[in-house]
């Protein structure tokens, strides 16, 4: 007897899909909901919260403008549009996406002591590539095999 045979049954196999589906979007909704307590360093949601100022913050968010001395960046993270102001000489471009790891001061200031800007232009890039590879591999895929619908399983072609 084959210790598989709870697997011919399209139905048990509808079942088991469904609950591995459940079971992992339990594993994303955790995940949500308790990321944030689990990090390093406070984030926008800390901040607003309790603002832990003197400590070291982790924020990211949008390139928003510059000026002399630095530059603002926009988290729209939990609904509030919040604008930091980054005392830095480093400079960022409209789009760019930019993780900040520094001291938060006085009205949302921070002093950086690790900046990490991801151009605008590389994650729609990474997204065109991320398509044009799935659109293959989908190709060879369906090449080799087909979905057998009445038994609920793949086929491999010959």
């Amino acid at each position: 007897m084959n210790k598989y045979n709870f697997l011919k049954s399209s139905r048990n196999r509808v079942i088991i899909t469904l609950f591995l589906f459940t079971v992992l979007l339990g594993l994303f909704f955790y995940y949500n909901v308790n990321f944030e307590a689990n990090t390093k360093y406070p984030s926008t949601n800390s901040i607003l919260t309790n603002y832990p100022e003197g400590e070291t913050v982790y924020v990211s968010g949008i390139f928003h403008g510059s000026y002399n001395g630095g530059f603002y960046i926009i988290d729209p993270s939990y609904g509030n549009k919040v604008i930091y102001k980054i005392n830095s000489s480093y400079t960022a471009e409209d789009g760019d996406t930019v993780s900040i790891i520094g001291t938060l001061g006085p009205s949302f200031t921070i002093t950086p002591q690790k900046i990490i800007i991801n151009k605008g232009w590389k994650e729609y890039f990474l997204l065109f590539r991320s398509a044009i590879i799935a659109i293959i591999l989908f190709f060879v895929f369906w090449r080799y095999w087909k979905f057998d619908f009445k038994n609920m399983f793949f086929i491999r072609r010959k």
